[in-house]
């Protein structure tokens, strides 16, 4: 996990694959409408979780703090470095985790017809399993439903999630760095159970540091970027264009990156003819290179995969004959499938460069809007009457390739208000103002604002 300088004032001392819409286009290979899902591949099958230090240190984000920030712990103080879980119970995590992601990539392109789109279905799987963990009765069910887990018992989650990420930390050399991390800011004097807090410390990696939202919400949001700026390698500079609510308690944040070069060499063109969703054929630049590639062609559609330096992580490209109806009814098993029907096969393989931003409000998704606009049951991780809602709940995501590789990172964040927090009242419309002597009564001024 890399670390970040913040604003001594804000802090005190206290505790601590995404699938991308792209292009393919090839000579031998033409369609009257092309459009593709991509997906990062594990080739060991492991495509997971919490965060990017693999060492069993916990080290909070903040550098160089002199003494502004303490991580608050629980019974425990660093991460669980060898979790105890299996291989099967790992397997059923990434195929559900899989599963939500394709889901959300669904979700997503119904929110957004006509247009590219990336997320990270990974970086919303790690927040809800860090939410889930603060979760009691059917708020608790509910999470377990949507992340496909209900089957697995909730500390094998967990410590599955663990041996995964720790796996994958294995993945990075000197072309690749594929790292994800976690992090907590909550309200100063906001008391969190200590299961809790072991839990984001043994099996998240989740450091935890108080922020002051309703003092200094402005500088809070500052930091909140720079923690994601530098969790991105600044892929994503500004995750908060504003302040939380003042009335925030509790955000809990992931970052995934990864920064790869491809495994073989590939020269620039600018002559790819790629028609679009509409039917329209655009001129646009690419790369291309003959090489050995894992491809496979089907009735329905056509894949075919480019690894990443260290041949462990590659970049899935499908494309459908009717990419809406692929999409309904694309599954982690489907994905499975094409990958292990591929065969190795000598291409002259074209490919459009393509660079992609999404901002995601998981508010406004059919499968977590039911999460927000009422009370959540967080017994498990605060005994405060008045907690919670999930006021902020959304992804900033990027993805940039070209003929030198791959560059993607998400951020997702989850803001937890009180229930009692006051309604907001916004002056929005014409208005009448009266200017009063309240011991009175008597009105000293009137009028009406009709425009501004």
């Amino acid at each position: 996990m890399k670390v970040t300088e913040f604003n001594k004032n804000v802090f005190q001392k206290k505790r601590n694959v995404g699938f991308f819409k792209s292009i393919y286009a090839s000579n031998t290979y033409p369609r009257e409408f092309i459009r593709i899902v991509c997906c990062l591949l594990v080739t060991a099958s492991m495509l997971g979780a919490c965060s990017g230090n693999n060492d069993g240190n916990s080290s909070t984000a903040f550098g160089n703090s002199n003494g502004a920030v303490e991580q608050r712990f629980g019974i425990l103080t660093v991460r669980d470095s060898n979790p105890q879980t299996d291989t099967d119970t790992q397997s059923q995590v990434v195929e559900s985790f899989n599963n939500l992601s394709l889901q959300l990539l669904r979700e997503q392109g119904n929110a957004e017809p006509g247009e590219n789109t990336i997320n990270s279905g990974f970086g919303l799987a790690i927040a809800m399993s860090m939410l889930q963990r603060a979760t009691a009765n059917g708020d608790f069910n509910f999470i377990q439903q949507l992340l496909s887990v209900s089957n697995i018992n909730e500390e094998a989650l967990y410590r599955a999630i663990n041996a995964i990420d720790l796996d994958l930390g294995s993945r990075s050399n000197e072309g690749l760095e594929l790292r994800s991390a976690n992090q907590l800011f909550v309200k100063p004097g906001f008391e969190l159970e200590a299961d809790f807090l072991d839990v984001m410390t043994g099996q998240f990696d989740a450091p935890i540091a108080d922020a002051q939202f309703a003092t200094q919400p402005e500088a809070v949001r500052l930091a909140i970027n720079d923690w994601a700026s530098e969790n991105t390698n600044s892929l994503i500079p500004e995750l908060l264009s504003q302040p939380l609510p003042t009335e925030t308690v509790l955000t809990l944040l992931n970052a995934t990156l990864l920064d790869a070069k491809w495994s073989k060499e590939f020269r620039d063109t600018d002559n790819i003819q790629f028609t679009t969703s509409d039917g329209r054929v655009q001129s646009v630049a690419g790369f291309y290179g003959t090489h050995n590639y894992e491809f496979l062609e089907t009735d329905d559609a056509l894949s075919v995969s480019i690894q990443y330096e260290g041949s462990e992580v590659s970049l899935m490209m499908i494309v459908p004959q009717d990419i809406e109806t692929y999409t309904a009814n694309l599954t982690s098993g489907t994905v499975s499938q094409l990958h292990a029907n591929a065969q190795s096969a000598i291409l002259l393989l074209r490919v459009p460069n393509w660079s992609t931003a999404s901002s995601i409000d998981f508010t406004t998704l059919p499968m977590t809007e039911s999460l927000t606009g009422r009370p959540v049951n967080m017994t498990r991780m605060s005994s405060n009457p008045d907690c919670c809602v999930l006021s902020t709940f959304k992804q900033e995501a990027i993805i940039e390739v070209d003929k030198d590789g791959t560059r993607a990172a998400a951020v997702t964040i989850i803001g937890i208000t009180p229930t009692s927090a006051p309604p907001v009242v916004t002056i929005d419309r014409p208005f009448i103002f009266l200017i009063r002597d309240e011991p009175t009564g008597l009105i000293l001024f009137s009028g009406r604002v009709v425009s501004l």
